[in-house]
This record gives C-alpha cells, structure tokens and sequence, in this order.
C-alpha cells in the first residue's frame, strides 16, 4: 500500500536515515504514521515520540526532537495529537500545535522538522 502514497510532501531533514526512526514498543491499532522512507508505524492507543529510547514507543533520533517530545492519543472523539513541551514543536498541515489537536486521515504531522503522514487505517 506505501507505494501509492504521496510522501513528497513529508518534510526530509538532511542526514536523516531509516536508522533513525525505529518502534520502541507500545500496542497495535489500525492508524499508523508513515515515515519519508514508506515504512509504517502502527499506533498504540497512546504513543509516545520522542528521542529518549526509554520512555517512549516511537524514537526519531534527530537532535532537533525532544527526549519527549509528543503523544498521540486514540479517544472517543478520534485521535489527538498533543505536544509535550517541546523546544521544537509538532506540527500538522504545517501549522505548529498548541496543546491538543484532532487528527484526520491523510493529515501531514511533523515533529521538529521530520514528517510522516497519518493514516487512521492501515492495514
């Protein structure tokens, strides 16, 4: 399914490689965050990003991304995004998220500089 997505439009900081991003843990849903490289993420139904490998289920090792960076949240509404204080901020559609913020299907979200596009089903 990957290849009929359109990443061109995700956000590619120089330097970063397939390495760099990897699921650290957490549980399986449907919706998922796909990377610049076409490789998919399920979401648990609280997902933490960030850098810090220990404390959270999807580690993007950017400099630019804090050890905490964000969560992703699965409610009765839908699903949140929500920034955890970071220096760098998240992002979707561009716009720089303050506090909460509901996500759609095919949304672009950035944290710092890197971006993936949200599915809310993938198998």
């Amino acid at each position: 399914m990957t290849d009929k997505l359109d990443l061109s439009r995700l956000p590619r900081p120089s330097g970063l490689t397939p390495d760099h991003i990897l699921r650290a843990g957490g549980g399986r849903t449907q919706s998922a965050l796909i990377d610049c490289f076409g490789r998919s993420f399920h979401l648990g139904r609280r997902t933490r990003v960030g850098r810090d490998a220990d404390s959270v289920d999807l580690v993007i090792l950017d400099e630019a991304v804090s050890s905490l960076h964000a969560e992703l949240v699965l409610g009765e509404d839908g699903w949140m995004i929500l920034d955890r204080g970071s220096m760098n901020g998240s992002f979707v559609e561009g716009v720089r998220v303050q506090g909460t913020h509901r996500l759609r299907d095919s949304d672009v979200v950035a944290f710092a500089d890197v971006g993936f596009l949200f599915l809310e089903k993938h198998p």
